[in-house]
Parts: structure tokens; C-alpha cells; sequence
């Protein structure tokens, strides 16, 4: 075989601009002046914005932070570009090569987003002049640049997560000054962990067991979760619809509560077709590509909803803690933003772990004991050590469960104590039912979850881990509708009023 003759490298070589020791002492203050000159120059401009008061606009903010990112692009090329004009020694780890690549990467993806903006900057300066102070906002100009680093240093993620799936062989040489992905792509060979494999069977689908094998059980588990599933559907998109029909009902509240439903109706949908299906054929098996996007769809609604039920405890806080602000620290606009923002984060937080998925090989068995493809059945049927992917999906499991959680309850220990400051009981009383459906949704949901994904391994049967996923996939997106609308009087005399019609 071709790869018996290769040597697995664990460090690489820059060849850099030139081989020629001469021009590479010419180069060298060269190169470091205009190192020096970019960093003054950059971090000086982002010093004076953030000192001086009068240039706290959008456009110097977005300047600024378009010279931070320049800094960085610079500084993760250039200082081992001069390093290697003055040494022999040019290789450079993987680790050291794949956080270059990363950090440039991230830096220039960003400066692409920061570039975006600031034309929308000048358009809405130039052409709309009078609206300019409402459209871009220093508030919305600061939540713009965050988002740009945000989106610049996930999608490099993505690309690092595939990059870890490869195996380097010799030649070890990078005919380029720093590690960039195409010359990386060339000197990649077949991942050498493969020949382990040579007596298992790979796959290319899964058969999942579902909920039981028992045929008689499952003919009557089929209308069971077949109205289950229907009345989950028209529960939560009749009050999607009916919120956007009812102009009364556009409100952050019912915005927030009508995102909440939609993401419960999607979480739905990625995994009970699938089950139905398979309560009624004798063919058990998914491709795995039909189990990823699974996985991804289900696991994105998920995490968006943590985010909204998150948005949703601070609506309340902004409601019954500060109520002569509400309208400026909640408008429809910054609750559209908000749930805009909890969608991208959902399917951005899947991604990394669907990427990390495909850096994994399945072999026989290919049974998943599980009604849809979840995270750890799956890393359970991997012939490749999932320790990273089990690694990953615990870090951010519990950085995620613990600021969505944290914000809720600090956001409702300010609400109850403005409630006990009510002195009517009537008024106490109104104020807890605005929040009394939300918490309850909100225990449903986190509990379940912090068992799931946060203790994955704390001793939980096979059999109570698939009927605590059972709860959260389908019983709480049933519920959800029915908790928020049954003592919602709004809501019931929207829905008279379509019915009337």
C-alpha cells in the first residue's frame, strides 16, 4: 500500500518567501517595520476611538474594530514569518500551524462581515440621513461587530473541525509563509487509524430500535403519537398564526411566545415522522446523512429554545421590574433581533457538533438504541475514539445550560422580589400569572436537559434516558401551547374572534 512507504509527520515547514539566506536578512527590518507600523497604527487608532468621547459613533466604532481585526490578521502571520527569516529552523506543530490558520482565518472572516456593515453604515448616513440615528444605533452598531467576530470565529471552527480528520504525511513541506489551507490540503494522506479497522465492517446507515420491538406495541403506539403529533402541530402553529394575524397580539410577549411555538413544532417534526414510520415498517434503518440532519435540526430547535425561554425571562423582568421602560428596554425591534439571534446561535452551536460527527467512522454494530438519532448513541457505535466530540458536547452543554439558566433565575429573583413589593394582592396576583406558565415550561425543559446532556454519564438506565427524551421531543412541545394559552385571556379572545370570522 501507498501509505506503508509515507512517514506521519506531526510538524510541518514554512519554506516562506524565499530559501536564500541573504535576501532573508534583507527582508527581515523590512518586514518588521511594516509589522511595527501596522500595530501602531492599528491599536493606536483603536486606543484614540475608545479614549475619545466624540468619535463613539457607529462609523469609528466600526473603524475601530475593522483595525483590531487587522491587527490580528497581521499578528497571527507575521511573527513567525520574521522568526524564520533569523532561524534555521523553520517547521512549525500542528498545533501551533492549525491555531494559525484558525486565527486568521477568524480575523479575516471577520474583516468580510465588518466590510459588509460598514457599507450598510454609509448607506443609511447618505441616503437615509434622518433615519440614520434609528437605524444605526450605537446599541445596534455594538451588537452588529459583536455578531461579526461571533459569525468570523465560529465558521473557522468548522474548517478546523474538518482539518483535525486529516492525517499529514512526508513530504512535510508548506511551500507557503504560514500555514494556510489549500498548501495543507496537499501534503494530507489517508487517516492511517483505518487499517485498524480492517475487521469491522463500516456502515453507511444506522438501525434505530425505537421505543420498542414489539409489533403488537408499536400498532397501538402509532395513533397514540399520531394525535399526539397533530394536535402538537395545530397547537403551535395555530398560535404562531393566530399572533400574526391579531395585530393586538404584536407585542414582545406574544413575538417571543409565537418564536417559542414555532421552535416547539420544529423540534417536533425532526424526530416523530420518523417514528411514526417506523412503528409501522419492518425497515428500522437512516442513512447517515438523513440521522445528521436529523440530529442537526433537532438539536438546533433545542438550543434556540433555550435561548428564547431565556429572551422570554427577561421580557418579564423588563415588564414587572421596570414598566415605565419597558417600551424602550423591549421594543418589537430588539425582540425581533433577540429571536433572530437565539435562531442563528441554534444552528450555529449544531454545526460544530455535526462537524465534529463527520471526523467519526461507524462501524457494525450499527444499531441505535434510541426512536431518533442522538448525540452519545451515536459516539457509542464509532470506531474512532468520540472523546473530543463527548468533550465538546459536555463544555458546551453546560456553558450554555448554565448562562441560559443563571440569566432566568436572576431575572425572576428581581421579579419576585417586585412582586412581594405589590401591595395589592390582586396586583400580586396578575403579575405571577404573567410568569407562572413560563417557569413551569422552563422547569420542563431544563430539567430534563441537565440530565440528558450536562450528567450524561450519572448512572441513568438506557431505559430513562429514552423516556427523558421522550419527554423533552415530544410531551413538552405538546404541552407548551396548552400552558401558555388555556389562562392567557388575550390569546383565548384572539382565537373567539378568528372563529367568529
Amino acid at each position: 500500500m501507498m501509505e506503508e512507504n509515507m512517514t506521519l509527520v506531526t510538524e510541518f515547514v514554512l519554506t516562506g518567501l524565499t530559501d536564500r539566506p541573504e535576501i532573508q536578512l534583507v527582508l527581515f527590518p523590512i518586514f518588521l517595520m511594516i509589522y511595527l507600523t501596522t500595530m501602531v497604527g492599528n491599536i493606536g487608532l483603536v486606543v484614540l476611538v475608545w479614549m475619545d468621547s466624540h468619535l463613539q459613533t457607529p462609523m469609528y466604532i466600526f473603524l475601530s474594530s475593522l483595525a483590531f481585526a487587522d491587527a490580528c490578521t497581521s499578528s497571527s502571520v507575521t511573527p513567525k514569518m520574521l522568526m524564520n527569516f533569523l532561524s534555521q529552523d523553520k517547521s512549525i506543530s500542528i498545533s501551533e500551524c492549525l491555531a494559525q490558520f484558525y486565527f486568521f482565518g477568524a480575523s479575516a472572516s471577520t474583516e468580510c462581515f465588518l466590510l459588509a456593515v460598514m457599507a450598510y453604515d454609509r448607506y443609511a448616513a447618505i441616503c437615509k440621513p434622518l433615519l440614520y440615528p434609528v437605524r444605526m444605533s450605537n446599541r445596534l452598531c455594538s451588537q452588529l461587530v459583536i455578531a461579526s467576530y461571533t459569525l468570523g470565529f465560529l465558521h473557522l471552527m468548522i474548517h478546523v473541525g474538518l482539518l483535525f480528520r486529516l492525517t499529514f504525511c512526508r513530504p512535510n513541506l508548506i511551500h507557503h509563509f504560514y500555514c494556510e489551507i489549500l498548501p495543507l490540503f496537499k501534503i494530507s494522506c489517508i487517516d492511517p487509524s483505518l487499517n485498524a479497522l480492517e475487521n469491522m465492517t463500516l456502515v453507511t446507515e444506522f438501525v434505530l430500535t425505537g421505543l420498542t420491538d414489539r409489533p403488537e406495541v408499536q400498532l397501538v403506539l402509532f395513533p397514540i403519537f399520531l394525535v399526539i403529533y397533530v394536535t402538537t402541530m395545530v397547537g403551535n402553529i395555530g398560535l404562531v398564526v393566530l399572533v400574526w394575524m391579531d395585530s393586538h397580539l404584536h407585542t414582545p410577549m406574544y413575538i417571543l411566545l409565537s418564536s417559542l411555538a414555532f421552535a416547539d413544532a420544529w423540534t417536533s417534526s425532526s424526530v416523530t415522522p420518523k417514528m411514526l414510520m417506523n412503528f409501522l415498517s419492518q425497515d428500522k434503518s437512516i442513512s447517515i446523512s438523513e440521522c445528521m440532519a436529523q440530529f442537526y435540526f433537532f438539536g438546533a430547535s433545542v438550543t434556540a429554545e433555550l435561548f428564547l425561554l431565556t429572551v422570554m425571562a427577561y421580557d418579564r423582568y423588563a415588564a414587572i421590574c421596570k414598566p415605565l421602560l419597558y417600551p424602550v428596554r423591549m421594543s418589537n425591534r430588539l425582540c425581533s433581533q433577540l429571536v433572530i439571534a437565539s435562531y442563528t446561535l441554534g444552528l450555529l452551536h449544531l454545526m460544530i457538533h455535526v462537524v465534529l460527527l463527520f471526523r467519526l467512522t461507524f462501524c457494525q454494530p450499527n444499531i441505535i438504541h434510541h426512536f431518533y438519532c442522538e448525540l452519545f448513541p451515536l459516539l457509542k457505535v464509532s470506531c474512532i475514539d468520540p472523546f473530543l466530540n463527548s468533550l465538546v458536547a459536555f463544555i458546551f452543554s453546560l456553558f450554555i445550560q448554565s448562562f441560559t439558566l443563571m440569566t432566568i433565575l436572576v431575572s425572576y429573583t428581581f421579579v419576585f422580589l417586585a412582586i412581594l413589593r405589590i401591595k395589592s394582592e390582586n396586583g400580586r396576583s396578575k403579575a405571577f400569572s404573567t410568569c407562572s406558565a413560563h417557569l413551569l415550561s422552563v422547569s420542563l425543559f431544563f430539567g430534563t436537559l441537565l440530565i440528558m446532556y450536562v450528567c450524561p454519564g450519572s448512572g441513568v438506565a438506557k431505559d430513562q434516558d429514552i423516556m427523558f427524551s421522550l419527554f423533552y421531543t415530544i410531551i413538552i412541545p405538546l404541552l407548551n401551547p396548552f400552558i401558555y394559552s388555556l389562562r392567557n385571556k388575550e390569546v383565548l379572545g384572539s382565537l373567539r374572534k378568528v372563529i367568529k370570522k
